[in-house]
């Protein structure tokens, strides 16, 4: 049955950012190809490995104690206190960092997912002061 009053599907839309979004007719599946993701670094050659060296312990990776600020800042950080009990501190300045060891960490994505432009360019989003002002900090 044909309804007249209901319009074609968009079956491929560029939005203004170069998002492609692509609908299969058949299955109903919608794809995005947003622009810019496939520019991660997967294809990274890993070196063969070896014992690590004891006098960079805490420093091994980006997500290690000693190294803090390679990373995305923490949206927050779970430490535990003298007295053994377990605290969750948010958004914790640069700063401060070092003057606890997180036991746990969150933070945001490595990769954006859906970028700031997505939104601004596509649908006019703008940032609520207090993201602002947290991006600035």
């Amino acid at each position: 049955m044909v309804h007249p009053y209901l319009r074609e599907p968009e079956f491929i839309t560029q939005l203004k950012d170069g998002t492609v979004k692509q609908l299969n007719p058949f299955s109903g599946t919608e794809v995005w190809t947003v622009a810019g993701r496939g520019n991660r670094p997967l294809g990274v050659v890993l070196p063969d490995p070896v014992p690590l060296d004891p006098t960079q312990h805490g420093r091994y990776c980006p997500f290690c104690e000693g190294r803090y600020l390679d990373t995305p800042p923490e949206k927050s950080r779970v430490i535990r206190l003298a007295d053994g009990a377990w605290e969750t501190r948010y958004r914790t300045p640069a700063e401060e960092l070092d003057a606890t060891v997180a036991e746990f960490r969150r933070i945001p994505n490595l990769f954006e997912i859906l970028s700031y432009d997505y939104w601004h360019l596509n649908y006019g989003y703008e940032l609520p002061a207090r993201v602002r002002d947290r991006k600035a900090a």
